[in-house]
């Protein structure tokens, strides 16, 4: 496979809290453009994962993808993260989405996702998810999580996020700007005037 594409723009997301939402606010935050939304898992049908401005991917394409690469999948025993990914990825390129918010399947570090060269990556929460693979304190899981960040590419991490001094110390020893969200919420608020 040759993708993703160079001359597409990336946003990457990870995170064991948060990552799915935060991906889709930034989808429908950038709406003007043609912007591709890759996320996992899905609720009810499998094309759900694969979004252009809010349409899934048709069948056809998928059955097309699949058809046109089963030789190659039977020789080097993808999983189905890693063809979805590939699919991901053809869809957009052949659909030359301006805007692509990829969102990791798991950790980050090893995930198929980070193969792109994202504009930012974006860290949200980090709790005890998948600690089979990722590791048993949140310290380890921060370390996978922060195989994201990128040489001289800014991040951005969510408010409150554990693990911080990690976060820091990847993106010192990357040349990445780290920016922190704000937690602005205020649950003592009333959101509806009386």
């Amino acid at each position: 496979f040759n993708y993703p594409n160079k001359n597409q723009c990336f946003i990457h997301v990870a995170g064991s809290k948060g990552k799915g939402s935060t991906s889709n606010l930034i989808s429908n935050g950038l709406s003007q453009y043609k912007v591709g939304l890759f996320t996992s898992p899905h609720l009810i049908d499998f094309r759900e994962r694969i979004i252009i401005n809010d349409v899934w991917i048709s069948k056809d394409y998928i059955i097309n993808f699949y058809e046109k690469n089963f030789k190659l999948f039977e020789e080097i025993q993808p999983s189905f993260f890693e063809w979805t990914t590939a699919l991901a990825f053809s869809y957009f390129k052949d659909s030359a989405t301006e805007i692509n918010i990829i969102e990791t399947g798991l950790g980050g570090r090893l995930d198929s996702t980070n193969i792109i060269n994202p504009e930012i990556s974006i860290i949200t929460n980090i709790g005890f998810d998948h600690q089979n693979i990722l590791g048993n304190t949140l310290e380890e899981i921060a370390k996978e999580k922060a195989g994201i960040i990128k040489e001289n590419t800014p991040t951005l991490l969510g408010p409150n996020i554990e693990a911080k001094s990690i976060f820091e110390d990847v993106s010192k020893a990357k040349n990445s700007t780290l920016y922190i969200a704000e937690n602005n919420y205020n649950k003592n608020e009333r959101s509806i005037p009386e």
